[in-house]
């Protein structure tokens, strides 16, 4: 790991960022593939090494940057926001806990025939 900005105290994010990196830096691990779907990583190019790190915001937040083969990368966690849960048939109980997209094509297409 050659530069990690910002802490890691008690956010989960961070810390399995962190542990990711720490990882990595041992040789454990290669960096996690881009995954942009909620709850995965995003890993930004940031482009070639030049002669110091550079740093990387989200907003007001500072994130981890890291080398690898010779470029950097700057790693974010997307946060699970999303629930998707539940279909027409059990709608209202998806909904009491806490889906936020349901699936409701029978109730608006009505059954399907697969025969």
């Amino acid at each position: 790991m050659q530069y990690l900005q910002g802490s890691s105290a008690l956010n989960p994010v961070r810390t399995l960022i962190g542990a990711l990196l720490l990882a990595c830096s041992l040789g454990v691990a290669a960096l996690p593939r881009h995954s942009p779907v909620p709850g995965g990583v995003a890993v930004i190019d940031l482009g070639p090494i030049g002669q110091a790190a550079p740093s990387a915001r989200w907003g007001e937040q500072p994130i981890a940057v890291v080398s690898d083969h010779g470029r950097w990368f700057a790693l974010l966690g997307i946060p699970l926001d999303t629930l998707s849960m539940g279909m027409s048939h059990d709608l209202e109980a998806a909904v009491a806990e806490g889906a936020t997209i349901v699936r409701i094509g029978t109730a608006i297409f009505g059954e399907r025939n697969y025969a």
